[in-house]
């Protein structure tokens, strides 16, 4: 099951690349590329906030929550992502890190639903950046 996400990770964050260029933003990997994914994020909001057209949208949330896993095992090292969180259920894509349980999935959908209050890289900066720099 582990293979089968990280073969998954890969092609979703591919996808939020391809997603990123039709953004006009280009998604390097870089820890600097989250605040375009927190850009991206806010412009799918804003459709979503005018529109109410949910489709599709919790899987443009799974795309960038792998793009935001793999900025983070290429500069912070890797962990372990599964399908499901045993307390908080199904589907909820918990990424096992350091002795830290993220949901960078998560994270991306309140973004995408509730808005700039949700801002993905506050969250990844707090969580992964500033974590990945003490001592």
């Amino acid at each position: 099951m582990e293979y089968e996400l990280a073969t998954l990770r890969d092609q979703l964050a591919g996808h939020a690349v391809e997603i990123g260029e039709a953004f006009g933003r280009r998604l390097d990997y870089s820890i600097k590329s989250v605040k375009k994914v927190d850009k991206i994020l806010g412009e799918i909001h804003r459709e979503y906030s005018r529109t109410k057209d949910d489709s599709g949208l919790s899987g443009i949330a799974i795309e960038f929550g792998a793009y935001l896993i793999k900025v983070l095992e290429q500069h912070f090292g890797t962990g372990t992502w599964e399908r499901h969180h045993p307390e908080l259920g199904s589907d909820t894509f918990p990424y096992y890190w350091e002795g830290r349980t993220l949901f960078p999935y998560a994270w991306c959908e309140k973004r995408i639903f509730d808005g700039p209050g949700d801002n993905v890289w506050v969250k990844f900066n707090a969580l992964v950046v500033k974590e990945a720099s003490k001592p």
